[in-house]
């Protein structure tokens, strides 16, 4: 069955500084969390958070 009323994409919207900080606090508490169990699994987060950082870094500069 084919929608007969296709939904227009939306644009992306900003997400607001402070939310990316919370993001990035909560990314380091569970960093250090799991390294007491897990280091390569700590390993894995720490390039997860180095991957937002980035990208939210592109995305900062863009924009201003």
């Amino acid at each position: 069955m084919e929608n007969q009323h296709p939904v227009a994409p939306r644009a992306a919207e900003p997400i607001p500084e402070g939310d990316i900080v919370a993001m990035l606090v909560m990314i380091d508490y569970l960093i250090a969390e799991i390294s007491r169990l897990d280091v390569m699994s700590a390993q894995c987060l720490m390039l997860a958070r180095k991957s937002l950082t980035e990208a939210v870094a592109d995305s900062l500069v863009k924009t201003h």
